[in-house]
């Protein structure tokens, strides 16, 4: 296997525009609903803040009232029994209210929801300012004001407060009106997107599928005269050594067309549904069909897999990932040198590894970047079944693990 400082042929993959769809639709969905968000989050918290206002506004009203009252009655402070009224707002909703002297209860409303001891309790009533609170008491929402008033050599300290359980509701119903409305216009501009999204990205994914036909047909139409050429070699061809190079080389640009046609359906078509693949197996299969390639080239190709490991594939993926590797190490190990294959375990995983030595011994490499399209239809492969790929590479020798999840019984 030789690495060099080619870049990786640029290939697009044919499931690039699913993603692309998923993407653009994703992005602009986003930011519709992040739009809607905010909208509708500041239409709610206006209207809560505004029906806030308008209670707490209607309350300093009907302070006057309450004080009016008081005046009306003229509670006596001689007597322990409070004086009973009531009071409405000028929408006629019913209000509830307390008065206190000296600590005692001197005018309330008929039947309170919440006793008149408990008010105090809930905020102060200081003189000349008025306090507003939103208090619960057994699971009803409540709207109260307090203040302290002077009124003939008397301080009376007046709680008013009424039920905002129908404000409560208004809210509720505002806010589900706002989700559903959110979520009808999310799922419009959703489907907008959508169709906006194919019909910008049409042009490119017909230009890709007409490249993708014509790269398909160039492959098949490559073959033909390889092949013409590799029968012409072997019939006239008289010297030996030069037949064999003419042969090694049409052999490597037959392999190199085959990748092209194989990466480019790879990128084009749906990956098979994945299966329990016996690696081992598949494995030492493949290793047999190569050893004699590496044989006639001089490379003693040897190795060991550990029995009954299985990964979650296809057998077509791990023979394809498998006879890549060890074609490269026979188009590109140093000949009459020894490369090594290993196939064992670490923790959750199999690993596939070969070792050998570069034919450019003494260059040094960069061992990101890979010639020819096999180690990147590897890459690929393993990126496919959830595995690393790793390369490392010296001036001598050329490293190459695949690790990918093991499949145990059990899962």
């Amino acid at each position: 296997m030789k690495p060099s400082n080619d870049h990786p042929f640029p290939f697009v993959p044919g499931r690039m525009f699913r993603r692309m769809y998923v993407q653009i639709v994703a992005v602009l969905t986003g930011s519709m609903l992040t739009l809607l968000l905010l909208v509708g989050s500041i239409v709610y918290v206006e209207l809560k803040v505004q029906m806030a206002r308008d209670g707490e506004g209607d309350l300093q009203t009907d302070i006057t009232e309450l004080q009016a009252l008081i005046s009306s009655l003229s509670p006596a402070p001689d007597k322990n029994v409070p004086v009973r009224s009531d009071l409405a707002d000028e929408r006629g909703q019913h209000l509830y209210f307390a008065v206190f002297a000296r600590n005692s209860v001197r005018l309330e409303s008929y039947h309170p929801p919440i006793p008149s001891r408990r008010l105090p309790e809930q905020v102060p009533a200081e003189q000349d300012e008025l306090a507003y609170r939103v208090i619960e008491y057994r699971g009803q929402p409540y709207r109260l004001a307090a203040t302290a008033w002077h009124y003939k050599g008397q301080l009376y300290k007046l709680y008013l407060y009424q039920s905002i359980a129908s404000e409560r509701q208004v809210l509720q119903h505002a806010l589900r009106l706002i989700i559903l409305s959110g979520g009808i216009g999310a799922a419009l501009a959703f489907l907008f997107y959508l169709w906006l999204s194919r019909r910008v990205l049409r042009p490119a994914r017909e230009s890709w599928s007409a490249q993708q036909r014509m790269l398909v047909e160039l492959s098949h139409e490559l073959q033909t005269p390889l092949a013409t050429i590799n029968a012409m070699a072997a019939s006239y061809v008289r010297n030996t050594e030069l037949r064999r190079r003419f042969i090694r080389e049409i052999r490597r640009a037959s392999d190199l067309v085959s990748d092209i046609l194989y990466l480019s359906r790879l990128d084009g078509m749906p990956r098979q549904t994945p299966e329990p693949v016996a690696v081992s197996d598949v494995t030492e299969e493949v290793v047999a069909q190569i050893g004699w390639l590496a044989d006639r080239q001089g490379i003693s190709l040897t190795g060991s897999a550990v029995q009954g490991l299985y990964v979650l594939a296809t057998a077509d993926e791990w023979r394809r990932l498998v006879s890549t590797l060890l074609k490269n190490v026979v188009d590109h190990a140093r000949p009459g040198s020894q490369a090594v294959w290993r196939l064992t375990v670490d923790g959750r995983s199999v690993v596939f590894r070969v070792e050998n030595e570069s034919e450019t011994e003494g260059r040094s490499v960069n061992p990101g970047l890979t010639r020819g399209f096999g180690l990147h239809i590897v890459r690929r492969l393993t990126q496919s079944m959830g595995g690393e790929f790793r390369l490392e590479a010296d001036e001598h020798t050329v490293r190459v693990e695949v690790q990918v999840p093991r499949l145990r019984e059990n899962d």
